[in-house]
Order: C-alpha cells, then structure tokens, then sequence
C-alpha cells in the first residue's frame, strides 16, 4: 500500500470517527432492540492491558479500553446490532475445541460512539455497568486530560486516575470477576 492511500485511508477514518456522534437517535424500537440485546446477550467491559518497558517506549503502562460487545452462535444478532449501531465490527471466532460451537461478536469501543449509544439507553440487568462506562468516557473525552482528545489515557496515564482504577474494579466484580488486591 502506498504512502498516499495510507493517508487516504487515514483520513476518511477520522472523519468516519468525528461524524458518528452526529448521526440521527436511535428510534424507541432501536433502543429496545439494543437494550435486549445488551442485557441477555451483551456485555459492558472496561478491558485492562499492561505494557511492559520496551526499548524505545518511555516507560510501562496500563491502559484500560471501554467495549460494548454483543455476542452468540447465530450471527444475526451481532449483524442486527451492527445494522442499528452502524459503527464497531463483526468479529468470528473459531474456537480450538471441537465441542464448541463457532461464535460472532459484535464488538463497539469507541469511545465517542459508546456515548452516542450509551447515553440512549437505559438496561434493565446492566445499567450500573453503562453507568460506570459513561463516566469512563466522559472522563477520557474531558478537557481534564488536554492535548488528544482523551488519547492520553491510553498512554500510561492511568495511573494518575485513581478513580479509573476503582471503576475498572468495580466493572469486574459486577462482570462476576474476582477482586484484585
């Protein structure tokens, strides 16, 4: 690939990105869909990554990504909600067992589109988890963290976040984790 299709690319990205959180509201049928999907077939997950020192990084880092995903063995689900959301992916899986059974993920962790999608719906079974993913990315997307628009907190700051880390302990003692200590 060229250098110049690469910034084409590139470019229709961003503004793919920059115009999501302009596109119409959801309908009340839409909302719903989303909703029921969300709650039996859905989960909110603050995912945590640790980044070792490498040479020509200046230090190690967690960094922690809000995600929506939507996902089962029949892939009109995840197709319907990438229908009504329009943004996030498709992702299959194939598993290594034999004994289990293909899966599709609808899969949306984008921070300005989760708010978009986030901010219309009320859960029934998850709403504490939607609520502690819109602080998160309200957080993120804040002046607090000037310069990239939010970028910064998945450059290491985190840990000047203490509040980030409690949401993310929180998040994963509601998803049925274990706590960390």
């Amino acid at each position: 690939m060229s250098l110049k299709v690469a910034k084409e690319i590139i470019g229709k990205t961003q503004y793919y990105i920059m115009r999501s959180h302009e596109r119409a509201p959801l309908s009340e049928y839409q909302k719903g869909w989303i909703e029921a999907a969300i709650d039996f077939e859905g989960s909110l997950s603050l995912f945590c990554t640790y980044q070792k020192k490498r040479p020509g990084t200046p230090e190690a880092y967690t960094a922690y990504r809000p995600v929506l995903q939507i996902g089962t063995t029949d892939p009109f689900l995840p197709q319907k909600a990438k229908d009504i959301l329009i943004d996030g992916y498709i992702c299959p899986w194939n598993p290594s067992k034999p004994n289990l059974s293909k899966r599709y993920n609808y899969v949306l962790s984008e921070n300005i589109a989760l708010k978009r999608v986030l901010s219309q719906i009320k859960l029934a079974l998850k709403d504490t988890q939607r609520l502690l993913l819109l602080e998160v990315i309200d957080y993120s997307l804040s002046e607090r963290l000037a310069g990239h628009g939010g970028s910064d907190l998945w450059n290491g700051n985190w840990e000047k976040l203490p509040r980030i880390k409690e949401i993310w302990a929180e998040m994963r003692l509601l998803n049925g984790g274990k706590t960390i200590e």
